[in-house]
């Protein structure tokens, strides 16, 4: 049996700490589950800036289905994965990134690209061997059957996907690929413990998860982007 050492970062952002303590308004992040070393996570999104050097050479280009500019020139995906696996404002800060860009310079993609990035990211993870993967999908569209039902196949390819419930403060059963079945579909918090104003929100039915939790959601910072505060960051804080 493999035991983690206890990991400790102080002063740090209020959602690092708060995902490691049963009370609020502490300043630290300890974590006794190691630092990721075993795991990749997928970044679909507007790409990923990898030689930042937050990353620290553990984060490695994957595909580009948006456009000839392999690079983050949103701003979006970066920021996504420096809370997932940064030095500084990451949860699991050894763990391996990849990034699969399917949204362009503006933040534009589409459906084709979107099912096209996890079809990829299903067969690397299959070729690579690679063990535990994770997804964080911070994007959505109107309910799609055909976004959910690929979405729900990245997930049982063995992928653990979090998706972003959304930010229009209304049913998460209106949008994919927060709608899907079997995936974990997540709502925002605040600093204060209370769903955010701006959070979708759902119950848990027979055919679609909607809410599950609620975590992490208002004013995420890191230092790949400005604060955040929408669907776009709070499943990051539960992905690992």
């Amino acid at each position: 049996m493999q035991v983690a050492s206890t990991i400790k970062q102080g002063n740090v952002t209020w959602g690092l700490a708060r995902i490691s303590h049963k009370e609020n308004f502490s300043h630290d992040y300890v974590s006794t589950y190691g630092e990721g070393e075993n795991i990749t996570f997928y970044g679909i999104d507007s790409g990923i800036d990898i030689n930042q050097a937050d990353f620290t050479g553990h984060a490695r280009w994957g595909i580009n289905l948006a456009d000839n500019v392999d690079t983050d020139c949103y701003g979006h995906g970066t920021h996504t994965a420096g809370t997932v696996a940064g030095q500084k404002f990451g949860i699991l800060k050894k763990a391996s990134i990849v990034s699969i860009k399917i949204l362009d310079c503006h933040g534009y993609g589409d459906i084709t690209r979107y099912i096209n990035g996890l079809n990829w990211a299903i067969n690397d993870a299959k070729e690579r061997g690679l063990g535990k993967s994770v997804m964080n999908i911070s994007l959505k569209t109107r309910r799609s059957r055909a976004v959910n039902e690929a979405t729900v196949r990245a997930q049982e390819a063995g992928i653990f996907i979090a998706v972003a419930a959304g930010n229009q403060a209304t049913n998460a059963e209106f949008y994919s690929p927060g709608s899907a079945p079997e995936v974990c579909t997540v709502g925002a918090s605040t600093r204060n413990d209370t769903k955010a104003i701006f959070s979708n929100y759902g119950e848990l039915g027979m055919s679609w998860p909607c809410i599950v939790f609620c975590i992490i959601g208002a004013n995420v910072v890191n230092d790949g982007s400005r604060p955040v505060r929408a669907w776009r960051v709070h499943p990051i804080h539960l992905t690992p």
